[in-house]
C-alpha cells in the first residue's frame, strides 16, 4: 500500500472544474450534480453512478447531504464562520456531509460505493479539530478491508477550517477497490459534523480476480512450456 497526501491530487493542479473524466480518472467537486441544481440540504446517492459508476450513502442506508459553505451551519465551525473553511482553500460553494446536523461525538460512517473496481481514492475532509480523527477503510467486493488508514487532530495539513487532504493508491495500480468507508470520532465535547469534498478515484488499473485469466502449461524436455494470461475483462492492458 502507498499512502497518497498529495500526489494524486498533482494531477488536478490544472484548471479542472465541476467533475471531470482525465486520463480514466474521475474528478468530482460537487459544484454540478447530474440532472440536478445543487442546493443546500439535496439528498445524495446516485446522481454521479450513470456518468462516474459511484453511489454514496450513509451505512444505514439513508442518503448524504449536500451542504453549502456559509450558514446554516450543517458540519462544521471555523473563525471564519459557519460552515466557512480557510480562505486559503479554494472548496467551492458546496461540499457532502453526513446527515447535516452537529451532534454527539461521532458521525454516522458513510461509504461510496463503484460500479467497477478503482485502484485509487482520494479527496479532503474539512476542518479537523478539537480531537478529531477519521478512519477511513478501503475494501474489496467481498466487503474485506484491503487498505486502511487513520487521520488525526494534530497531523499534518490538519486543523481549523483546513481542507486537509488524503488518499489511497494501491501498488501495482491494481483495481481490487469496490467502496471506500469513513467512520469520525471527536475526544472533546461539543457536536460532531463531516465535510467531504473533491473526490478523486481512478479505475484504469487491472481487475485481478474477474479480467485476468492465467493458464499454465507444464514443460517437457523438449519444450518450455508455457505461461498464458489473457484477458477477459475487455479493457487494453500491457
Amino acid at each position: 500500500m502507498k499512502k497518497l497526501t498529495s500526489l494524486i491530487f498533482l494531477l488536478f493542479v490544472l484548471n479542472v472544474s465541476a467533475q471531470e473524466i482525465i486520463n480514466e480518472c474521475v474528478f468530482i467537486d460537487f459544484e454540478n450534480i447530474p440532472g440536478g441544481v445543487p442546493s443546500e440540504g439535496l439528498n445524495i446517492t446516485d446522481q454521479f453512478e450513470s456518468t462516474f459508476g459511484i453511489t454514496c450513502r450513509r451505512i444505514t442506508g439513508e442518503p448524504l447531504i449536500l451542504a453549502n459553505i456559509g450558514p446554516p451551519i450543517t458540519a462544521f465551525g471555523s473563525i471564519w464562520g459557519e460552515d466557512q473553511p480557510n480562505p486559503g482553500h479554494d472548496n467551492g460553494l458546496y461540499f457532502l456531509t453526513d446527515d447535516g446536523m452537529l451532534q454527539g461525538l461521532t458521525a454516522t460512517p458513510v461509504e461510496f460505493l463503484f460500479s467497477q473496481p478503482i485502484d485509487s481514492f482520494s479527496g479532503c475532509i474539512l476542518d479537523m479539530d478539537f480531537g478529531e480523527e477519521f478512519v477511513i477503510h478501503a475494501l474489496d467486493a467481498a466487503g474485506d478491508i484491503i487498505l486502511a488508514d487513520t487521520i488525526r487532530d494534530g497531523d499534518p495539513g490538519t486543523g481549523d477550517g483546513i481542507c486537509t487532504y488524503w488518499g489511497f493508491n494501491l501498488s501495482g495500480c491494481e483495481g481490487t477497490i469496490g467502496s471506500v468507508r469513513f467512520a469520525g470520532f471527536r475526544e472533546t465535547a461539543g457536536a460532531f459534523g463531516l465535510g467531504l469534498d473533491n473526490l478523486t478515484f481512478c479505475g484504469s488499473g487491472i481487475d485481478l480476480l474477474n479480467d485476468i485469466e492465467l493458464e499454465s502449461i507444464p514443460g517437457a524436455c523438449d519444450d518450455m512450456g508455457e505461461v498464458v494470461l489473457t484477458n477477459t475483462g475487455g479493457e487494453l492492458y500491457e
